[in-house]
């Protein structure tokens, strides 16, 4: 009888086929089993076979017969290369059938009368795990060791994560160092106890010198000299400071900015310097900004505006006016705590 075979798999044997399957194999063994040819398992083909032998190819997981035509011998397949095995068969059937082993890729069906199937997940089980409500923006899905849970992303690090710990103490040229387990920087900072932090000068000829002090170059030190140890003398100073001098000594010249005065209502101030001038654009009034032993020179370029002064006294009781055609210049001073005032003359 011939074994039954299908060229494509998907067309199942059914039971009764397989059966007769079995049957006919097991005639064919106990043929071989009875007759004087030999069953071969190797990677190999066998030395010296006869016809009749079998060898099972372990390599290519195939069956082959040596067979003899009449003109040449020589290792055939049992199944031909391209057919389908009688073991490697879709079971589709609905008898009782008894396995050991079952190895297969897909089952046709709910399956729900198989035993021994390892439970796998449900929709119920997804629903639980992924569509749950629990889960916040930038959590991941992690294993916990006994189930999966939603927690909190811990591939990067958050600005939180990072503090400044207490400083350390003092110690060699110092430095910053980091804990990569809890996050914390702890800063320490350079000994500088060789170093000097502070002086107090204790030398009693150095405490009772008022002003500049000299060294001899031998450890002594004392009060330098104006004039023998150091002069102040063809100095120049620009400042908008007040300066106060006991003794000053001009042997060049002395610049000064021409400040310019502006509106109606005007504080005549020797702080903008002793030169100034005004442009009136109406009738103005002056107030009085002067300190004893200070003086202003106002220029009044030509205006027909007049001018109502502080309290103060005029030269021959005359009290300035601006000319309407010329300038006209003014002098102001003040002693002790009068003011002063005198017209230079027009400049025509």
């Amino acid at each position: 009888m011939a074994i039954i075979l299908r060229n494509t798999k998907g067309a199942p044997l059914t039971h009764v086929e397989m059966d007769t399957n079995f049957s006919e194999l097991d005639t064919r063994l106990g043929t071989v089993e009875n007759s004087s040819s030999s069953v071969t398992v190797s990677d190999t083909s066998p030395i010296s076979p006869e016809a009749g032998d079998l060898w099972w190819n372990s390599d290519e997981a195939r069956l082959k017969v040596y067979y003899d035509d009449g003109s040449s011998s020589q290792w055939v397949d049992s199944i031909p290369v391209g057919a389908s095995n009688p073991f490697d068969q879709d079971l589709n059937t609905t008898d009782s059938v008894t396995f050991n082993v079952v190895t297969a890729t897909s089952f046709i069906g709910d399956g729900s009368s198989l035993t021994g199937i390892p439970a796998g997940y449900t929709d119920s089980d997804v629903d639980t795990h992924l569509n749950t409500g629990t889960a916040t923006g930038g959590q991941i899905l992690s294993w916990n060791g006994s189930d999966y849970a939603w927690v909190a992303d811990q591939s990067g690090i958050q600005l939180t994560d990072l503090s400044v710990g207490t400083e350390a103490t003092a110690s060699g040229d110092g430095g910053i160092a980091y804990d990569n387990t809890t996050g914390v920087f702890t800063y320490t900072p350079p000994d500088l106890s060789g170093y000097l932090t502070s002086y107090t000068e204790t030398d009693p000829v150095v405490g009772a010198i008022n002003g500049i002090v000299k060294a001899d170059g031998a450890g002594n030190i004392s009060a330098a000299v104006e004039g023998t140890d150091y002069t102040l003398a063809d100095q120049s100073l620009d400042t908008t400071s007040n300066v106060t001098f006991n003794q000053l000594q001009v042997d060049s010249s002395i610049t000064e900015n021409n400040h310019t005065l502006t509106g109606t209502s005007v504080a005549l101030d020797p702080a903008n310097g002793t030169i100034q001038t005004h442009t009136l654009t109406g009738p103005t009034t002056y107030t009085d900004s002067l300190a004893d032993g200070q003086s202003i020179t106002l220029l009044i370029p030509a205006t027909a505006n007049t001018i109502t002064w502080p309290t103060m006294k005029w030269q021959g009781g005359v009290i300035a006016q601006p000319d309407a055609t010329n300038d006209t210049f003014i002098s102001i001073f003040k002693v002790g705590t009068t003011l002063y005032g005198a017209t230079i003359g027009v400049f025509i």
